[in-house]
């Protein structure tokens, strides 16, 4: 393979400059937006146009890709330097893991290819991961920021249920107009699948599923808009299902129950344990291996579920090929192995071993920040519920890597979502309880009670 067709696939920097006048008009303001507004509000313009924009949308110089949500990375980054924004951030285990990561997926992949194209692509990597995390992490340092940024992907929401329902309607993409995408909406087994601004359908809808928990946690802020929240988890929802994949559906319903299984947030250790346990069992029982389990939740006709399956096996049985640096390719490990449509698969035949140990670890210390969070605010419950939530997101998020690797603008959510919990890890007790007014009403209340204002305050079981 070719050094061009590396930097192609890899989303390295060949092509040509790609972009609508509509979406230069639309980066120029947002540009400005970014600049001029005050921080919280400066991140909500990112994330709108980032996420709203398509990747295919992009300008080249020097032979580099700047996709639209590149040149936002670089404006908002340009404010930070700019206005002398910049501060010292209190550095977390998930920031130092996130680090070695990232610069272990680029030296990894850079030794296997020794290419100027293989360099190429993996600055594009880092400019995407390591801006937009720490973007997150300097923006946002506190909950209330937080709070207003979580909204903003409410809007996003509900911005893109209109245009994806129109995408029904028509069976045409609205956004396609911009060049790049497909004009004509994907149809499988006679449903049509919408993707809107997004280069898939399974991202467009896998946006939706993991953003309902973390809308979610909005619901125990008394500050919060709850119209806009309900909209945004209606919204969200729609999306999940117009996409008509079953990645995200599942996606979604491992959020949703990761909700509802609140009641039992004290034993957490139990769950953990319990769900483990029965992995185990069915491992040792299944006249198959327990991964064989991804062939059997295929939610919508014509899923690919198979595929799915077929790929992790391959990928566990071929651990010669990959655990070093990598591997150049996944064509000889079957039919359409090529998709590889795994997100831990990725990790590993991108980066080798360490950088797939390493994208574990760092889930699995998102995880325990946040129970050690909720062990710190065990008595104060609206924050317990808030931490739950967040950790029902990072569920969702989770089980959605069994059936796609996040290439298009999927990667701002996720990055989002850890980079508040790492920035959550880092305050003291008393910071991530809501004001002081609002523990007193909550200490009052139980769920569905009316607060002093009048105001009903609606609560998840």
């Amino acid at each position: 393979m070719d050094d061009a067709i590396i930097r192609h696939i890899w989303g390295g920097g060949t092509g040509e400059t790609l972009i609508h006048p509509a979406a230069i008009l639309f980066l120029a303001v947002c540009g400005i937006l970014i600049l001029v507004l005050e921080r919280d509000k400066a991140f909500a313009v990112f994330a709108i146009a980032g996420l709203l924009i398509p990747m295919s949308q992009k300008a080249v110089f020097l032979g580099l890709n700047f996709t639209a949500l590149r040149i936002l990375i670089i404006a908002a980054w340009a404010r930070l330097f700019f206005r002398m924004e910049i501060h010292t951030i209190r550095m977390t285990a998930i920031d130092k893991v996130f680090i070695f990561w990232a610069l272990s997926n680029v030296i990894a992949f850079v030794l296997l290819w020794q290419t100027w194209g293989a360099l190429v692509n993996r600055l594009g990597f880092l400019l995407d991961a390591a801006g937009i995390y720490f973007l997150c992490r300097q923006m946002i340092s506190d909950q209330e920021q937080m709070d207003r940024a979580v909204s903003a992907l409410a809007v996003i929401s509900v911005i893109l249920v209109l245009i994806m329902g129109a995408e029904q309607v028509t069976g045409r993409n609205p956004v396609a107009f911009l060049g790049g995408m497909e004009e004509i909406t994907t149809e499988r087994e006679g449903v049509l699948r919408s993707q809107g601004p997004f280069a898939h359908p399974i991202t467009a809808g896998t946006f939706g599923a993991v953003l309902i928990p973390l809308l979610a946690s909005m619901w125990w802020k008394p500050a919060a808009n709850r119209t806009l929240i309900m909209a945004g988890i209606i919204a969200s929802a729609l999306v999940t299902l117009l996409s008509f994949s079953s990645g995200p559906f599942l996606a979604m319903l491992a959020g949703i129950a990761a909700l509802f299984l609140s009641p039992w947030r004290h034993r957490l250790k139990w769950l953990k344990w319990g769900v483990l346990s029965t992995l185990v069992i069915l491992h040792l029982i299944m006249k198959a291996p327990v991964w064989a389990l991804i062939d059997r939740v295929g939610v919508f006709a014509g899923s690919s579920s198979y595929h799915r399956f077929t790929l992790v096996d391959q990928f566990i049985r071929r651990f010669d090929e990959w655990w070093l640096l990598g591997t150049k390719s996944t064509n000889h490990w079957g039919w359409m192995m090529w998709d590889t449509v795994n997100q831990f698969v990725g990790e590993g035949i991108r980066g080798g071993l360490l950088t797939f140990i390493l994208f574990i670890v760092m889930l699995t210390l998102c995880f325990r920040a946040i129970g050690s969070k909720m062990d710190e605010v065990q008595d104060n419950r609206p924050a317990q519920m808030v931490l739950w939530a967040t950790g029902s997101a990072l569920v969702a998020h989770t089980v959605s890597f069994f059936g796609i690797a996040y290439f298009d603008q999927m990667i701002l959510p996720w990055y989002f979502l850890i980079a508040m919990i790492s920035m959550i890890s880092g305050l003291e007790a008393y910071e991530l309880s809501p004001t002081i007014e609002a523990v007193r009403e909550y200490q009052i209340l139980e769920n569905g009670a009316e607060s002093a204002s009048g105001e009903r305050l609606w609560t998840l079981p």
